[in-house]
């Protein structure tokens, strides 16, 4: 359930940051400031305006062309959102998958050398069980010296 709950949550984050991010776009940023002059102008203009009014495009074009460019933001924020999304889904369920040991390891920190632990070396039991079963020879921590 959190892998498909996590990125539809993140996705709707990411829509929603889309639009303040295609404010960092060029077009986006220039179509913001002639909205605002044309709904207050001004006899001051900015660089930005007196260079967009020299290259002869309409206003329009220029509101159309940026609306494409947030809905494009709308829709990358909500795919970068839904990945993250997976991604922490998928961290969270790593976490909650124990690990399985295949070899014997001690804890060195709380260790006390008791020696109960001694039958679970898998090397003892190894040894234990050629006794077991008669085997002749040197035993796995007589070869290990030799």
């Amino acid at each position: 359930m959190l892998v498909l709950l996590l990125p539809l949550i993140f996705a709707g984050l990411g829509a929603l940051a889309g639009p303040a991010l295609a404010r960092k776009n060029y077009t986006v940023a220039l179509a913001d400031q002639v909205a605002a002059h044309v709904a207050a102008p001004t006899e001051s203009l900015s660089d930005e305006l007196t260079a967009f009014r020299a290259t002869g495009r309409s206003a329009d074009e220029l509101l159309d062309e940026a609306r494409r460019i947030e809905r494009t933001f709308l829709l990358g924020g909500a795919l970068f959102g839904a990945w993250c999304g997976l991604v922490v889904a998928m961290k969270i369920a790593a976490l909650g998958r124990v690990p399985r040991r295949t070899e014997y390891e001690i804890e060195q920190g709380l260790c006390m050398a008791c020696g109960r632990c001694f039958t679970y070396c898998p090397r003892e039991r190894l040894r234990l069980r050629q006794l077991a079963e008669g085997a002749v020879g040197d035993t796995p921590r007589e070869a290990d010296a030799a």
